[in-house]
C-alpha cells in the first residue's frame, strides 16, 4: 500500500520480462500488506486507513510507520519441463 509499488506496473513489467522465457505464462501474485502503524505518545499500535497518520486512542500525530511500506518476495515455485525450456 505505501511501498510505492503499483502492482499493475509490476505485473506488466514481470509479463515483459519472462516472454519468450522459460518462465513466460508464470503467474505473478501480489499480496498488499496493510500500513500499521505505532502511536510515540501512548504506544497504540493500529492500522492507517485513509492514509490518516493519526493515533485512533489519543489523536496524536507522532506516528512511526510499522508495517505497510515494503515489498517482499516471499517464494518463488519452479517447474521445469524439457518441453518448456530445452537445453
Amino acid at each position: 500500500a505505501l511501498s510505492g509499488i503499483d502492482g499493475a506496473a509490476l505485473r506488466f513489467a514481470f509479463d515483459l520480462m519472462t516472454k519468450e522465457t522459460c518462465a513466460e505464462g508464470c503467474c505473478l501474485h501480489i499480496e498488499p500488506v496493510a500500513p500499521a502503524g505505532k502511536c510515540n505518545a501512548c504506544g497504540n499500535k493500529f492500522e492507517i486507513k485513509k492514509y490518516t497518520f493519526v493515533c485512533p486512542m489519543c489523536d496524536g500525530r507522532n506516528i512511526t510507520l510499522l508495517d505497510g511500506d515494503q515489498i517482499v518476495l516471499s517464494e518463488i515455485e519452479v517447474e521445469m519441463s524439457e518441453a518448456l525450456c530445452p537445453n
